[in-house]
Formats: structure tokens, C-alpha cells, sequence
């Protein structure tokens, strides 16, 4: 098993890492306790929509959902009912400036249902996609990539897109980052490709300016082997998310994000660990007033 990358903000320690509600049978899947942002100290036209979808058994589905008229797309992400350590999200990304899109894996061997989700608002100044140039993930091999903002930007949110249909690849690491002196932010990703065949996928960043970001770190999770394990983090006061993810700490082959999604003003992920040991998880989320 192998690690790779051009750009490696998780793994080599580049980036500091530092949760809208969920309707119908997958409520449970979200821990209690986030509060409902009040709408009048949201960013002006911001809403998270969502669209359900059925996830066969043995295959990869994709699902989009568009943001209302005259709104972009800040963030967003997936939430998979399935308890199995084989379902999980390969690609998470933005489709144009008004759609997310997602493809999400099921090997568990049963049918699931899954959500995808879109968050939006009207556009913020400097808003702007960055996309990472394409990266080679060679069979049996976890790789990263980092999709950078320009100074002066902050990070929204982000995720990858990967050319694969396997059921076998999937992103283990996909969340905001920062580096320090100076400061810049950015999206990381790591895709771990556990078939034999060679694939390739990129990063975006959704980057721009907004009045009162925060960039929060949530309290880190163990996930035992063979378990699935949620991992929050919370926006601030009257904050909302506008993008965030969930960081495995391994290098090992085998964990996969199931779920990664805005919950009122947290940002809830779960993480699968199908590794010989225990991981630790941490959620990153951004917000803004």
C-alpha cells in the first residue's frame, strides 16, 4: 500500500485542520442537539437544499441538486443511510456555480437511500471555484490533493471528483484547511483506490470574501475497527455552515467517508474504518454570520 500526491496537506501536515436538518428514516443517523440558525442572521439568500435518491446494492449512483435562482453554490455534501463500512462517497463536488453533485458507493449488499445536499447563497464578493489540476491514483494506493484558494480568500467548501464507477475508490479525507505565516486556505483530499486499476480525480475549492468567517475544528472521534463513527463540528453563535469535512488520521488503506453534511449549524460526518486499527476522525466546518 502506497501514498502519494502532488500536494499533500493532510498527510505531511500542511494544513491546520482545525454541522438544515435531516428529514424522513436517516434523522437517526445524526446526533441530537444542533440548534436552528435563526433565517435573519444568515448570509443573505443563503438556504440548504437537498434531494433523496436510492443507492443499489453493488453499484455507484450519482445525484445532483440545484440552488434557487439567483444564488451559487457555497458547499455541500451527502448523507448515506447505510450503516456499512462499504457505502461511502466517492465524489462530492460542485457542478457549475448552482449545483452540487455527488457519486456515492454501495457494496454493502443491501439497497440504501441517500441525500445529497447543496448549500447556497447569493454570491459573495470574489467568489470564485478553484480546481486542482487532475492527479493519477494508481491502483491500491491512497493519494492526495489540495485545490488552493488565492490570497486573500477564504475557503467555502470543496470536495473531488473522480473519473472512477468502482465501488473500490472512495474519499477517506475531503475538508477546508489553512496554512499558517502566511495564511491560506484551501480544500483538501485523499482518495483511497482499492482496486487494481489506475484512476485519476481532482480537488476544488469554492473560494471567496465574507463578513465574520470562522473556521472551527470539532472534537476528535475513535472509530474502532469495523465501526462507523460520527464526528461533528459546530459553528459559532449565530454562524451557519457553509462548507465542511472530516479528516481520518491514517495512512493505511480502508477507512471512507459515508456521510458528510450540514445539520443545522453543525457539520455532521460519519467515517468508516475497514483498517486493521483504530482511526481517529476530526470534522472541520467554516461559517459565517
Amino acid at each position: 500500500m502506497r501514498s502519494t500526491g502532488r500536494i499533500v496537506p493532510i498527510a505531511l501536515g500542511v494544513f491546520l485542520v482545525s454541522s438544515v436538518g435531516v428529514a424522513g428514516a436517516t434523522a437517526g443517523r445524526i446526533r441530537a442537539g444542533a440548534r436552528t440558525a435563526a433565517a435573519a442572521e444568515t448570509p443573505p439568500g443563503y438556504k440548504v437544499v437537498t434531494a433523496g435518491f436510492t443507492a443499489p446494492t453493488g453499484l455507484q449512483t450519482a445525484a445532483s441538486v440545484p440552488c434557487p435562482a439567483k444564488t451559487v453554490v457555497l458547499g455541500g455534501g451527502a448523507l448515506i443511510a447505510s450503516n456499512s463500512v462499504l457505502a461511502n462517497i466517492n465524489s462530492s463536488i460542485p457542478h457549475g456555480n448552482r449545483t452540487w453533485t455527488v457519486k456515492v458507493n454501495n457494496a454493502s449488499g443491501a439497497d440504501t437511500s441517500a441525500t445529497v445536499y447543496a448549500i447556497c447563497a447569493h454570491k459573495p464578493t470574489g467568489y470564485q471555484q478553484v480546481t486542482a489540476p487532475v492527479i493519477d491514483n494508481p491502483g491500491d494506493t491512497r493519494t492526495d490533493e489540495g485545490a488552493l484558494c488565492p490570497s486573500g480568500k477564504k475557503v467555502f467548501g470543496g470536495g473531488a471528483f473522480s473519473t472512477s464507477t468502482s465501488v473500490g475508490i472512495a474519499q477517506s479525507n475531503s475538508l477546508p484547511g489553512k496554512t499558517t505565516a502566511p495564511t491560506t486556505y484551501a480544500w483538501a483530499v485523499t482518495m483511497d483506490n482499492l482496486t487494481k486499476s489506475d484512476n485519476t480525480f481532482s480537488a476544488v475549492a469554492i473560494c471567496g470574501k465574507i463578513t465574520g468567517y470562522k473556521f472551527v475544528t470539532g472534537t476528535s472521534q475513535l472509530v474502532p475497527v469495523g465501526a462507523q463513527v460520527e464526528a461533528t463540528a459546530t459553528c459559532p453563535g449565530t454562524t451557519v455552515p457553509l462548507g465542511g469535512g472530516v479528516h481520518a488520521k491514517t495512512l493505511d488503506l480502508g477507512t471512507s467517508i459515508n456521510t458528510s453534511a450540514p445539520v443545522s449549524n453543525q457539520w455532521a460526518a460519519f467515517v468508516g474504518n475497514n483498517t486493521s486499527s483504530a482511526v481517529t476522525i476530526t470534522a472541520t466546518v467554516t461559517c459565517a454570520p
